[in-house]
């Protein structure tokens, strides 16, 4: 499989976020549905329908798991505010215990990238429809 070479193929994917920086999210989510010759399935916590009123932090993981577990990757922002975040940092260490591959977006304008992405992503690439698309489709599972 080549970047850049469209596919037939519908991605699930899941998106990392915080919802204190939700336009990134929204942004990411804009690129996905209007990439052309692109189809995907969101995965993602959506904010009309958070799981963050789980009964217990074992309950929240175990719903965070069963999004997971579906996609072909998963998507994480690289702002630095990612390594601040606790459940971002939990997303990504449940995608690493499944294999999922991690796909970081370094921000419009972003001189820093967060640690916990550099270190954990399979690659970082630009706030691009393009470049998140062709990483989506090279590396998803």
């Amino acid at each position: 499989m080549r970047r850049g070479v469209p596919m037939t193929r519908t991605y699930n994917i899941f998106i990392s976020h915080s919802w204190g920086y939700g336009e990134d999210y929204e942004t990411l989510t804009g690129f996905l549905d209007g990439h052309p010759y692109f189809s995907w399935r969101n995965y993602s916590v959506p904010k009309d329908d958070p799981i963050h009123n789980a009964r217990s932090r074992a309950a929240l993981r175990a719903a965070l798991q069963e999004k997971i577990r579906h996609a072909s990757c998963v998507i994480v922002p690289a702002g630095v505010y990612c390594t601040y975040s606790d459940w971002i940092e939990e997303e990504i260490d449940i995608a690493l215990e499944m294999g999922k591959p991690i796909i970081g977006v370094r921000l419009r304008g972003a001189e820093r990238v967060s640690s916990i992405v550099r270190e954990n992503a399979i690659d970082i690439v630009g706030w691009t429809s393009d470049s998140v698309v062709d990483a989506i489709r090279y590396y998803s599972i």
